[in-house]
């Protein structure tokens, strides 16, 4: 469908519910969906959630959400699985809840939208049904964060290569940069005997600064020889890649493989031939 195609968006309104006997529900996110485009937004930090018994299992409840949004699919058993395409994508969500977590039927915008305008739309309704007090931009991009966080690590595991025993997530890499020695932490890292043999690093390439530091750290570690080549440095996008800066993805490209982690098939391959180095 069309960027510019006006539609009527659906919305759901996430729900913890401390005791089920009494059924007083608390919102603690929305999800709003129209054709082809899925977004959502959810309560991540535990001064804000504070209300909820178990933060643990409130952050596994928001991570397997977010990853199915984030993905734009739905894995129903015994069925296809649902895309974001699909008009039964919410229905499909909805069947993942259980328990004090639940996703209710919100109804629809009251006006048609584009796509471009969802994101928006979904800032209303969140202020309007969650209220959070923490700022919309940090809340947003915490759940960009949680959601591609999610995907990786599914990702490392599918591979085979998160069972690995030299596998490490977050080492820390030292580097001699000018008179300084510099520790560099990549999300991701296979360290044989301690030495990296190659490193992956989550980017959102909406931010600049976070662009420029991590093709900091790539560039520095593979002049410096503490890792053997570009090619054993990965870097792990997420998102519509095509309207972003494309000058992000170009800095990032001339220091490391870019794997786009919405591309499954493409993404596991790319993952396997830095492990490898070729």
């Amino acid at each position: 469908m069309a960027t510019g195609t006006l539609t009527t968006p659906r919305f759901l309104v996430a729900k913890y519910i401390p005791d089920l006997a009494r059924m007083e529900p608390k919102n603690i996110g929305v999800v709003l969906w129209r054709p082809g485009t899925v977004l959502a937004r959810f309560l991540q930090s535990r001064e804000a959630a504070k209300f909820v018994s178990d933060i643990d299992v409130y952050d596994r409840w928001i991570s397997h959400w977010s990853q199915a949004i984030a993905t734009g699919e739905v894995r129903v058993k015994r069925r296809d699985n649902v895309t974001k395409d699909s008009d039964d994508f919410l229905c499909a969500l909805q069947g993942t809840q259980k328990g004090n977590y639940v996703l209710a039927e919100g109804g629809e915008m009251m006006q048609k939208l584009a796509r471009t305008k969802i994101p928006a739309a979904l800032d209303f309704l969140f202020h309007q049904l969650v209220g959070d007090a923490t700022a919309p931009g940090i809340v947003e991009s915490e759940h960009r964060s949680h959601a591609m966080a999610s995907i990786c690590n599914r990702l490392f595991s599918e591979a085979g290569l998160s069972d690995r025993r030299d596998f490490v997530r977050t080492p820390q890499i030292e580097c001699q940069v000018g008179a300084a020695v510099r520790e560099f932490k990549p999300h991701y890292g296979i360290l044989p005997n301690k030495q990296p043999h190659a490193i992956w690093h989550r980017v959102d390439i909406t931010h600049i600064k976070d662009v420029d530091s991590t093709a900091f750290m790539f560039d520095n570690l593979v002049r410096k020889g503490v890792v053997a080549g570009k090619d054993r440095c990965g870097t792990m996008v997420h998102g519509d890649i095509e309207e972003q800066v494309k000058g992000a993805l170009a800095t990032l490209a001339e220091v490391s493989t870019i794997i786009n982690v919405d591309s499954p098939t493409e993404a596991h391959l790319l993952t396997e031939s830095v492990a490898m180095g070729v």
